[in-house]
């Protein structure tokens, strides 16, 4: 496998993880205000 091709992965899995990241965050937010409501 080419660097350049495994590097172009790697990074696209770090945007994928702080995409995961954000979304849990913010569903998590939505459900403790929904429980505080």
């Amino acid at each position: 496998m080419a660097p350049v091709f495994f590097s172009y992965i790697k990074r696209l899995f770090r945007v994928f993880v702080e995409l995961l990241e954000n979304v849990s965050i913010h569903l998590t937010k939505s459900y403790l205000i929904i429980i505080i409501k």
